[in-house]
């Protein structure tokens, strides 16, 4: 019987399967000789690989990072947008436009659950700290972007 975590690395690894699959479809052209049509073979070859952490270089998602996940929300931005990943799927080589990962679980916007911010506890910060709430409404504009 596989662990927990053993568990979510499988389901990782099939998600990225399936990434893989829907981003290199192959358009099917027909061939035509003499009015005939011939079927076209359509073939996708798979390599899967584990990327990498970003944070710790070890092999895991950033989402199942120790170092990543002990930082709080407003660190854990501010590292995601110097790595450059996608604030959606935290994973590099695309940004949200893209995206086709799910949204947030909590408010179901287009950011990562690990990224996600109560209006109640930002209003709060906001207050203790008006610097945070500046650069809050400059993220919302360019993630808006």
């Amino acid at each position: 019987m596989p662990t927990v975590e053993e568990f979510l690395k499988f389901l990782q690894e099939i998600c990225r399967t399936f990434e893989m699959l829907n981003s290199g479809k192959v358009k099917q052209e027909p061939t035509t000789q003499d009015n005939t049509s011939k079927k076209v073979e359509k073939r996708v070859a798979l390599a899967v690989t584990t990327q990498a952490c970003p944070i710790c270089q070890e092999k895991h998602h950033i989402s199942n990072c120790e170092e990543f996940l002990k930082r709080s929300v407003q660190d854990r931005k501010a590292e995601v947008r110097k790595k450059q990943l996608c604030i959606n799927c935290l994973r590099a080589g695309h940004y949200i436009k893209e995206c086709r990962s799910s949204s947030c679980r909590k408010c179901f916007k287009a950011h990562n659950t690990l990224l996600h911010i109560d209006q109640a506890s930002a209003q709060s910060e906001s207050v203790a700290n008006p610097d945070t709430q500046s650069s809050e409404e400059t993220e919302k504009s360019t993630t808006t972007l």
